[in-house]
């Protein structure tokens, strides 16, 4: 799958803001127009703040539509595309590498605040107030002045700073928590699970597997992972395989069927078609298509 630097790299066509895993941009209407097939390959996760303006997205099978002071979060394996944007379109774009966010100083608040309003609210996106706006528009601003610096201690102070945003976050979300609260071993269990899943996808796509490597059963293991993330244990899997096979597809010539069988599914004709109803074309088109569509 792509990491956050291989977007930059690969696709965007230039490097990674000083080859940090966390990175700042403001977004204007022209980049917002761009329809991007290979979102859901890429693994980080992402926060859009609309500073002005209005964009109309479809992401997995919902509808949003973003205007000031809305905050949109990504999570990894999401598709997301831009349907309509305005011209005075303008918003910021923080974004972390999936790896990198596990190993913040504040991982599980990372985790918690970036599927809240999926599990609350069963969207994506947060309405907040100008005040709230103001204060995360600074720290991403913030963030953004020192991946344009010199400092000698960039990387430490950025993990620092995407740790603090994340905190602010969380303060945002008290607002909108009603009776949805996580404690802790939940949370580490989620996170645990997360952790084993993109190291073992390839090789294993059953829930048994993840269930008994953490010591609990399957329905505990399926309890306890749609409630934190509004997602099953299979829908979890199913994204891991689509961000690395939507990855091989266009970073590797490798022919399909070597795809397949890399992914380990049992023929190349399971895989086309596991594919095809994920991401709604062939890989064979995926591939000539590439990653960006107007």
């Amino acid at each position: 799958m792509f990491r956050l630097s291989d977007l930059y790299s690969d696709i965007i066509k230039k490097p990674l803001p000083n080859d940090c895993s966390i990175t700042c941009e403001m977004l204007d209407a022209n980049k917002a127009k761009l329809n991007r097939l290979l979102t859901e390959s890429v693994s980080c996760f992402s926060y859009t703040l609309v500073l002005a303006g209005t964009q109309n997205v479809d992401y997995d099978d919902k509808k949003a539509s973003l205007a000031r002071n809305d905050l949109f979060i990504y999570t990894p394996g999401m598709r997301v595309y831009t349907r309509e944007v305005s011209d005075d379109y303008c918003a910021l774009c923080l974004m972390g590498d999936e790896f990198v966010t596990y190993e913040i100083p504040y991982a599980r608040s990372a985790i918690s605040a970036s599927y809240f309003p999926a599990v609350v609210y069963s969207e994506s996106k947060l309405s907040l107030t100008d005040c709230e706006s103001h204060w995360l528009e600074n720290r991403m601003r913030e963030i953004m002045t020192y991946i344009g610096s010199e400092h000698i201690y960039k990387n430490e102070c950025l993990d620092s700073l995407y740790s603090l945003f994340i905190l602010d976050l969380l303060n945002v979300e008290h607002r909108f928590k009603k009776d949805k609260e996580f404690n802790g071993h939940t949370v580490d269990l989620f996170l645990r699970f997360l952790k084993l899943l993109a190291e073992n996808f390839v090789s294993h796509h059953d829930i048994a597997f993840y269930a008994d490597a953490l010591s609990v059963t399957t329905i505990y293991l399926s309890r306890i992972v749609k409630r934190f993330s509004g997602r099953t244990v299979k829908n979890h899997v199913d994204r891991m395989l689509v961000m690395e096979a939507s990855y091989l597809l266009l970073s590797t010539d490798n022919p399909i069927a070597a795809i397949a069988e890399m992914l380990n599914f049992a023929n190349p004709s399971s895989f086309c078609k596991f594919f095809a109803r994920h991401k709604g074309i062939s890989p064979r088109e995926y591939r000539a298509i590439g990653p960006f569509v107007s």
